[in-house]
């Protein structure tokens, strides 16, 4: 039989944000938040030098502002419709258009910038990659699957974008093509795998 102390002292404990490190093959940060704790950049410890490999849902310009402020790089998935997109004139950057544009090479390598809600748009490169036929079918489905379950429509501009990979990185394209970017985040899913 449980005492009253022990169930007034039961807690879930949720693991919400880590940082691992992929050369070493180890957690480099873990904190331990209540349901009210998000996943956030900013949260992470950063050092000069360190590139942040992320996926869509870090896509948020204030923490990525922090992350490179602090002299770190970064690599984030980013989803068609996951930023205020801008060219370097402050512009709206059509980011569709681009896609289209890219379909016959497979590869969009270029300067872009992200809004920000206060102090100046951050200019990054967009770098995306076609998916091979049949992945970017099966990316195809989990839209419509997704669109079904929660009742919308799916728009013409997510089945076009789910084609394909699209990143945003601070690294400079001399020292990191695009080749290099891909690569780099592809080992992210290694280092899921081997915190699994």
């Amino acid at each position: 039989m449980a005492s009253p102390f022990c169930e007034r002292l039961s807690l879930t404990i949720n693991v919400r944000f880590c940082g691992f490190d992929l050369p070493a093959e180890r957690f480099s940060f873990i904190e331990l938040t209540d349901e009210k704790g998000g996943e956030r950049l900013d949260r992470t410890p950063v050092a000069e030098g360190d590139i942040v490999i992320a996926d869509r849902g870090f896509l948020h310009p204030e923490p990525l502002t922090h992350v490179l402020q602090q002299g770190a790089d970064v690599i984030i998935r980013a989803g068609w419709k996951g930023a205020r997109w801008l060219d370097a004139k402050g512009e709206r950057f059509d980011i569709q258009a681009a896609l289209q544009e890219a379909e016959t090479v497979g590869l969009l390598d270029q300067s872009v910038c992200i809004g920000r809600k206060k102090g100046p748009a951050l200019s990054l490169r967009l770098v995306a990659f076609r998916l091979p036929p049949i992945k970017a079918e099966e990316a195809r489905a989990r839209a419509r699957r997704a669109a079904k379950r929660e009742d919308y429509a799916v728009s013409g501009g997510t089945l076009a974008a789910a084609g394909w990979v699209i990143l945003v990185t601070s690294l400079d394209a001399g020292a990191f093509p695009a080749a290099k970017i891909s690569e780099l985040y592809r080992v992210r899913h290694a280092g899921r795998m081997l915190s699994a």
